[in-house]
């Protein structure tokens, strides 16, 4: 009952009737090698849930909503117990970078001579200086670069946690600093070689300083660190000096540092 399809669709009243059939269904929810998932994954399966029933717009009875948060509660319970005794990482997806990798990787990314090292140098910058989401470096206009003293000012009129603009302090440009002793760590001069390379930007001055789609950039970025990850010198670089696994880095990696 409950998961009785028909034409594929869910009988949400039979389906809330009896909180077991979702975490039954929760339960067989492995990793490849039977392992728990992180308690986060969880938690994401019941964040899709609520969507569901927010998308048909279906009342969810309170009785359902209570047991079955005692069931996520216990379950996410043991998920973090098993990580703590050694199942898995403790960390939640891509490890953030420290700024000596974060250094590491801007001076790989200038090594590589190419136009793809040089976007994903200015990627890396923008992202790890102005501490946000990759979708929000996207979003980064050429006049939301502005000079602030020694700075460069760049405004966010939206993110993730601030969508709807109510608070003027989200405004508030975040300044990114020059730093003329390490190359690697100048902001200025990384956005200035982007630019230098992308002339045609200038002629549009109210347009993205990254264009195009955003999964483009994304798998862009994604694409000239896996070259750098893949390369076993640079991989044994990382774990030796760093004591970082490298299949735990990521583009999340930069946002998260």
């Amino acid at each position: 009952p409950g998961s009785t399809t028909n034409k594929k669709t869910v009988i949400f009243d039979e389906f809330v009737a009896d909180p077991k059939i979702y975490v039954d269904y929760l339960a067989k929810r492995r990793k490849g090698n039977g392992g728990l998932m992180k308690p986060s994954v969880y938690k994401s399966y019941r964040a899709s849930l609520s969507f569901l029933f927010w998308r048909y717009e279906f009342q969810v009875p309170e009785q359902f909503s209570s047991r079955l948060k005692t069931y996520m509660d216990g379950i996410k319970r043991l998920a973090n117990k098993a990580r703590q005794c050694g199942e898995g990482n403790i960390e939640d997806g891509k490890r953030p970078l420290n700024f000596e990798l974060f250094l590491q990787f801007n001076k790989w990314f200038l090594e590589m001579g190419t136009y793809e090292g040089i976007y994903a140098l200015a990627y890396s910058l923008a992202t790890f200086n102005l501490a946000c989401r990759g979708d929000s470096t996207l979003m980064i206009c050429l006049k939301h670069l502005m000079w602030k003293g020694d700075a460069t000012g760049v405004p966010f009129s939206h993110s993730k946690e601030e969508q709807l603009g109510d608070d003027p302090t989200k405004r508030l440009p975040r300044f990114c600093f020059g730093n003329p002793f390490i190359q690697a760590a100048d902001f200025i001069s990384g956005i200035f070689l982007y630019i230098a390379t992308n002339p045609e930007l200038i002629d549009n001055k109210d347009g993205p300083l990254f264009p195009g789609a955003k999964d483009s950039h994304s798998t862009k970025f994604s694409n000239t660190l896996k070259i750098i990850l893949k390369d076993p010198v640079k991989r044994a670089i990382i774990q030796k000096q760093y004591a970082f696994d490298p299949d735990d880095i990521g583009v999340h990696s930069w946002r998260k540092a």
